[in-house]
C-alpha cells in the first residue's frame, strides 16, 4: 500500500470516528483521549478476505482491550471499526448503511453479528462444531488439549453456560488418552477447572514414569517387527487394540486383534443398465439434498407452546455411538447446533444387522402436530398391479427421509437434546408425524407417469416390474434416470436387480403369483403365548396382515378377537390356545395366490355356518383371495359389469 493511500485511509477513518463521536454525549476531546488509550494497546488491523480464524481472533483481541479499558458499550463500535482497513472497511460502510436504515442505533453486538455472518459463515462454524465433537487428546499434552478444547468449545452454544458444566466435563474427559481417563474417571470431577488441573498432573506423572522406564530398559532391547503381507484379496487390519501389562522388570505386553470384513454381493459394473448410473449409488451422502418442490412442514395445534424434555440416560458404549453419529450428521449438515426452546430426548435402537440407529423421541411433538390427510397406499392395491410380470428389480433409497429438507420456519421444532449439545434437523427426521405421507407424496409425484405401468412405490421402496427382459431394460433405465435427475440416491447393498422372484413388503412375488414371505412368518411362529390384551392385539395385527392367504381367518381368530373386547375378562382357555396355534400353522402352509386379471372372469364360492360367512374369490380355477363376511356382503350389491372388474374393487372393500 502506498504512503499516500495509507494516509488517505487514516484520514477517512478519523473523519468517520469524529462523526460517530459527535453523535454521542461525550465531547470530541474525550473521544480523542479514548482513542489514544485504545491505540496504546496496539490492536491489530483487520483487512478482510477469507480468514475465519483470523476474524475470530481479531474480535477476541479487540474485546480484551475493551475489558482492560473498562470501555462503555456505546463507545465500542467506534473504536472497534476504526481498525477495519481495505476490503473490510468498504464492507462495513455498505453494511452500516443497510443496518442503520431507518435511524436504528447500531451497537457493537449488532456489528459482531454482521461481521461473523460475513467473515465466519455458518458452514465454517459447523466444521468447527464437528472438529470439537471429534476432538481427542491424541499426542497432545493435557495443556495443549485443554487450550484447543476451550478454543473450539466457543463454537458450541450448549457448552457455554454454567448450567451445563457437568456436560462440559464429560466431553473433556471422554477425549483424554485412556491412561489418563482411567485414573480421572473414578474421581467423577464435575468442575472444569479442577478437572483440567488433575488431568495435567496425571499427564506429567505419566511422562516422568515413562522416562524412568526408558532409562532402565536401555537402548539395546530386542524389538518385534511387523512385515506387511500383500496378496490377492488382502485388507488392512482394523479394530486394533493395545493391552499393556506391567511387571517387576517393567516389560510390556502388546496384543493386536484384527478383524476383516469382506463385502459380498454383485459389483455395480456387472449389472446391466445399473452400471450406467453409478452416481445414483454413492458410498454415502455427504451433503444436504437440493431444494425440492416438496418440503417437510410441521403444523401445530393453535396455542401450542414449545415442549422440552430432559435427555435419557445412556451407557458409556451408547454415548460413544451417539457422539459418533452426531459427528457424521453434523458433517453432512443434516443437523446443526440449536438454541431452540424445543427439545426432544434421544435414544439408540438396534437394527437387524446389529448396528445402532439414532432415534429422536418425538412423541410429545407428534401429539400437538396436525395430521395431514395424504393416504398411504394399501399393500393389496399395490400387489394387484403386478399381474403378468416375470422380471423384477427392487431399489432401496439411502436414508430416504433425509433426502427431503425441512421448511426453514419449522427447523427449530425438530430440536433434540443430548449430553453433547442441543441440535436441530435441517432434513426430514425419522419418527415425526406426517413424514411417511410427505415422502410418499413426493415419490408418487416424480413417478406419476409410470405408476400402474411398471413401477410400484411404497415410501422409500421402489419395485420395477416387467413382462420381459427387453421391457425391463427400458423400465429400469427410466426409473434410474428419474432418480439421477432428482438427485435421489440408493443403497446398492440393499438393492436387487433382474430377479424372477422378489421379496417386497412382506410378500414373495413371482410370475406364479404372490406368497407369504417365510422370513416374516418366522416372527409369528416364534411368538410366545400372549399374556395380555395388548399382546393379543399385536399378534392379530401381525397375523392379520396375511389374512387374505388364510381361509376362514375371521372364524379361526374369533376366540382371540373376543378377548380384546372391553367387557371381556382375560381368560386364556383351550379355545384360545387352539386358535393361536392354528393361525400359526396356517401361515406356514399358506397357498400361493394368483394376481387378478381384469380381462378374465371371476368366480365367488360362498360358505355359511352358524359361526360366520366366508368365501373364496377365484379365477381360472385358482385362488385370488379368501373373503370375509363384509367383503361378501359388498359383492351382493355389485352389478354384473362391476363384478367383472372385481380385481380392482374387492380390495377397496
Amino acid at each position: 500500500m502506498t504512503s499516500a493511500r495509507a494516509n488517505a485511509q487514516i484520514a477517512e477513518s478519523l473523519a468517520t470516528l469524529t462523526h460517530l463521536l459527535a453523535r454521542g454525549d461525550d465531547p470530541a476531546r474525550d473521544g480523542e483521549k479514548r482513542l489514544d488509550r485504545f491505540l496504546k494497546h496496539k490492536p491489530s488491523f483487520f483487512v478482510g478476505g477469507f480468514n475465519p480464524d483470523g476474524a475470530v481472533k481479531w474480535v477476541e483481541e479487540v474485546e480484551i482491550i475493551f475489558d482492560a479499558m473498562e470501555c462503555a458499550n456505546e463507545n465500542k463500535l467506534a473504536l472497534g471499526t476504526y481498525m477495519l482497513r481495505e476490503e473490510a472497511n468498504q464492507w462495513w460502510k455498505n453494511a452500516k448503511l443497510r443496518i442503520g436504515n431507518g435511524g436504528v442505533a447500531i451497537t457493537w453486538e449488532m456489528f459482531k453479528r454482521e461481521f461473523f455472518n460475513k467473515y465466519f459463515p455458518a458452514d465454517v462454524k459447523n466444521k468447527k462444531v464437528v472438529e470439537f465433537m471429534k476432538l481427542e487428546q491424541g499426542d497432545m499434552s493435557v495443556a495443549e488439549y485443554a487450550a484447543k478444547f476451550e478454543s473450539l468449545c466457543a463454537f458450541s452454544p450448549h457448552y457455554n453456560t454454567p448450567e451445563v458444566e457437568n456436560d462440559k466435563c464429560v466431553k473433556f474427559e471422554s477425549g483424554l488418552r485412556p491412561d489418563i481417563k482411567h485414573i480421572i474417571g473414578f474421581a467423577e470431577i464435575r468442575n472444569f477447572t479442577t478437572l483440567v488441573a488433575k488431568a495435567r498432573i496425571c499427564d506429567e506423572d505419566g511422562k516422568a514414569k515413562n522416562n524412568y522406564f526408558k532409562a532402565v530398559r536401555g537402548k539395546n532391547q530386542d524389538r518385534a517387527k511387523l512385515y506387511e503381507v500383500k496378496g490377492k484379496g488382502s485388507l488392512p487390519l482394523m479394530n486394533g487394540e493395545e493391552l499393556k501389562e506391567s511387571s517387576n522388570d517393567h516389560r510390556e505386553l502388546f496384543m493386536v486383534f484384527g478383524s476383516l470384513k469382506l463385502e459380498g454381493g454383485a459389483k455395480l459394473e456387472g449389472i446391466p443398465v445399473v452400471r450406467e448410473f453409478s452416481n445414483v449409488f454413492p458410498e454415502d451422502i455427504s451433503d444436504l439434498p437440493p431444494e425440492r418442490e416438496v418440503e417437510f412442514g410441521i403444523d401445530l395445534v393453535p396455542g401450542t407452546s414449545p415442549i422440552s424434555m430432559a435427555p435419557y440416560r445412556m451407557s458409556t458404549s451408547e454415548l460413544n455411538e451417539l457422539k459418533k453419529q452426531l459427528e457424521e450428521l453434523l458433517e453432512k449438515q443434516f443437523i446443526r447446533p440449536s438454541v431452540s426452546p424445543w427439545g426432544a430426548p434421544v435414544l439408540l435402537v438396534k437394527k437387524k444387522e446389529g448396528s445402532m440407529r439414532l432415534c429422536i423421541d418425538y412423541r410429545q411433538l407428534n401429539k400437538v402436530t396436525i395430521k395431514n390427510k395424504y393416504p398411504l397406499s394399501r399393500i393389496d392395491d399395490l400387489m394387484d398391479q403386478l399381474v403378468g410380470a416375470c422380471v423384477f428389480s427392487k431399489i432401496d433409497l439411502r436414508s430416504g427421509y433425509h433426502q427431503i429438507r425441512v421448511k426453514t420456519e419449522d427447523v427449530p421444532k425438530t430440536a433434540f437434546r443430548t449430553r453433547y449439545g442441543h441440535y436441530e434437523y435441517t432434513v426430514m427426521p425419522f419418527g415425526v408425524t406426517n413424514a411417511p405421507g410427505v415422502f410418499m407424496e413426493y415419490m408418487n409425484r416424480i413417478f406419476h407417469s409410470f405408476l400402474d405401468k411398471f413401477v410400484v412405490v411404497f415410501i422409500d421402496d421402489i419395485l420395477v416390474y416387467s413382462k420381459s427382459e427387453e421391457e425391463h431394460k427400458e423400465h429400469l433405465r427410466i426409473v434410474l434416470q428419474v432418480l439421477k435427475e432428482k438427485k435421489l440416491y440408493a443403497k446398492l447393498s440393499k438393492c436387487e436387480f433382474w430377479l424372477e422372484e422378489v421379496s417386497f413388503l412382506g410378500h414373495v412375488i413371482s410370475n406364479g403369483g404372490i406368497a407369504v414371505d417365510p422370513a416374516k412368518v418366522d416372527a409369528v411362529m416364534k411368538w410366545g403365548t400372549p399374556e395380555s390384551v395388548l399382546e393379543i392385539r399385536s399378534f392379530l395385527g401381525l397375523a392379520g396382515y396375511y389374512r387374505r392367504f388364510i381361509e376362514g381367518f375371521s372364524k379361526m381368530a374369533l376366540p382371540l378377537t373376543l378377548l380384546t373386547r372391553k367387557d371381556q375378562a382375560f381368560v386364556w382357555d383351550e379355545k384360545c390356545e387352539k386358535s393361536f396355534q392354528e393361525l400359526k400353522e396356517k401361515l406356514t402352509t399358506a397357498p400361493v395366490l394368483i394376481l387378478p386379471d381384469a380381462k378374465e372372469s371371476f368366480v365367488v364360492y360362498c360358505d355359511a355356518s352358524k359361526l360366520g360367512l366366508g368365501g373364496v374369490l377365484m379365477q381360472k380355477g385358482k385362488v385370488l383371495e379368501h373373503l370375509t363376511h363384509n367383503e361378501l356382503m359388498k359383492l351382493g350389491r355389485l352389478t354384473h359389469n362391476e363384478l367383472m372388474k372385481l380385481g380392482r374393487l374387492i380390495h377397496n372393500a
